[in-house]
């Protein structure tokens, strides 16, 4: 028999006490001293994971979390935030990551990998799928040369 959980998966909740967190439930565990608790993928650092027993959380609003992440006049910041999605969960080629040429940048990581989310913020952030010989990368102008 299923037990019925208090979160389910993809509800959005936060700590009620103590150190602040959060995100999304992405699990659930039991233990001998924790049978009911969830795992909590954080909104503010995409891919950190932090377990709760539910008793210690609250759910928020159920609208749809989407990462609204806006791009701005800040290139070097915009790049430190996409590098970011790319690094979630050793996406990208960590020998080599990039390759610059023509005034393109190219970022080495299989878009499959991704969600439609993270593609979504990429492409806000300057980063389109593919380029113009395959479409297992990222390729951007706006931090290609100059």
């Amino acid at each position: 028999m299923e037990e019925k959980v208090k979160y389910a998966l993809g509800t959005r909740v936060r700590k009620t006490k103590g150190a602040s967190w959060q995100g999304t439930v992405v699990g659930h565990y039991s233990t001998t001293l924790t049978p009911d608790g969830v795992c909590v993928e954080s909104e503010r650092e995409p891919g950190s994971v932090q377990i709760y027993p539910v008793a210690a959380l609250e759910e928020i609003s159920s609208e749809p979390v989407g990462r609204s992440i806006q791009r701005t006049d800040d290139a070097t910041a915009d790049f430190a935030t996409a590098l970011q999605i790319f690094r979630k969960d050793g996406r990208l080629d960590s020998v080599s990551p990039f390759h610059c040429e023509h005034d393109v940048l190219t970022v080495m990581a299989d878009p499959a990998n991704f969600t439609e989310a993270e593609i979504k913020d990429l492409d806000e952030l300057g980063f389109d799928v593919g380029d113009e010989f395959d479409d297992d990368c990222f390729s951007s102008f706006r931090f290609g040369s100059a």
